[in-house]
């Protein structure tokens, strides 16, 4: 893939995988030579902004759309490529998007019951019964799904879903009409009943955090294509681009142009790698930045400092250029005017070819 970063593959071979897939509405391409697998047990998060392929991706996967190029592979068999489809009713997959669908003409242990309706009554009743119990439901299994919260809604769309033992779980922000803190605990008890039934599971969201703590492996996307395939350490450590870095939170940013191998920014050298005269950008994370003793390192004033709760963000302007940089500090001790020197962390800074808009 031009222009992508592939990380570690998926662990044990892909239950799931995409092989060089493309799609396109009429002339325009929302998927460009996107490959990607998912293996049993593991979670990988598709991520990116708004329109960048995520859902068209996840709905390709499901059988909802044709494949214009490119292959779909789940369990060894082939499921879709251009001019063959097989339906998503025999692709097992299960699938939850953002509005659960619940049948509200039918009782909690119906809704999940609904596709298994080809099992014998007792073993439908079992499986039921046993899903229910392990998502701690299971005395609502008689009452109708508008008398439940939110939370208690979302875990029977889960185990509807998990009913038919899918072997791909398909997950389109199905959290995100949760409350934050609701959100936490349903995504953690959801994500560990899929790793434990041996799930593939894809999940699609466009918030950054939560693919850090719900994903082994985030594929990061950007106009139909894949930017960077890593694991979420590597991903904010190990930015292969400006985009990817980013898109994991704040940096201070500075463009010049390289020279013998390196170049100068008035928050310290960095080597640049890249031929002389090119212009960079040097790119460095709020927390690259220690605060120290005026006259150690380099000067600065502090400008604000406002407390994160665990940590403190401290705005300093370098007298010497008007440069302003942002600091992620645990000292909550530097007042603003207060001169303070300022040590950067060279393993939180990137250096990359610059890009034009």
């Amino acid at each position: 893939m031009p222009g992508a970063m592939a990380g570690p593959a998926a662990p044990g071979g892909a239950f799931l995988e995409f092989r060089r897939l493309g799609h396109r509405y009429a002339a325009h391409r929302v998927i460009d030579e996107l490959s990607l697998g998912v293996a049993a047990a593991e979670v990988v998060c598709l991520l990116g902004p708004s329109g960048c392929g995520k859902t068209t991706t996840l709905r390709l996967a499901a059988g909802f759309e044709p494949v214009s190029d490119g292959e779909i592979w789940i369990g060894g068999r082939l499921v879709a490529t251009a001019g063959r489809m097989v339906p998503p009713e025999r692709r097992g997959v299960g699938i939850m998007f953002q509005d659960y669908a619940l049948f509200p003409h039918l009782t909690v242990a119906d809704n999940v019951g609904f596709g298994i309706d080809h099992l014998p009554a007792a073993k439908r009743r079992e499986t039921v019964g046993r899903l229910l119990d392990r998502l701690q439901i299971g005395r609502y299994a008689g009452v109708y799904p508008h008398s439940l919260s939110a939370g208690e809604q979302q875990r029977v769309a889960l185990a509807r879903a998990l009913a038919p033992r899918p072997g791909v779980m398909l997950l389109d922000e199905p959290f995100s009409g949760l409350d934050s803190r609701l959100r936490v605990t349903v995504r953690e008890e959801t994500l560990a009943v899929l790793r434990e039934w041996r799930t593939a599971t894809l999940l699609v969201t466009h918030d950054p955090e939560e693919a850090m703590r719900a994903a082994d492996r985030i594929a990061l996307m950007r106009a139909g294509r894949l930017e960077q395939v890593d694991t979420p350490d590597r991903l904010y450590c190990a930015p292969v681009n400006r985009f990817v870095a980013e898109f994991f939170g704040e940096l201070n940013a500075w463009r010049g142009r390289a020279g013998r191998g390196c170049i100068d920014t008035p928050f310290g050298c960095f080597a640049a790698g890249q031929a002389e005269g090119t212009m960079v950008d040097v790119l460095l994370r709020p927390e690259g930045i220690r605060l120290c003793e005026p006259g150690r390192g380099i000067e600065g004033v502090v400008l604000d400092c406002r407390s994160l709760g665990a940590s403190w963000l401290v705005d300093v302007v370098l007298p010497e250029s008007g440069l302003r940089l942002r600091a992620r500090t645990g000292r909550g001790d530097a007042g603003q005017g207060q001169p303070v020197g300022l040590a950067i962390d060279p393993a939180r800074a990137f250096v990359f070819p610059a890009e034009t808009a």
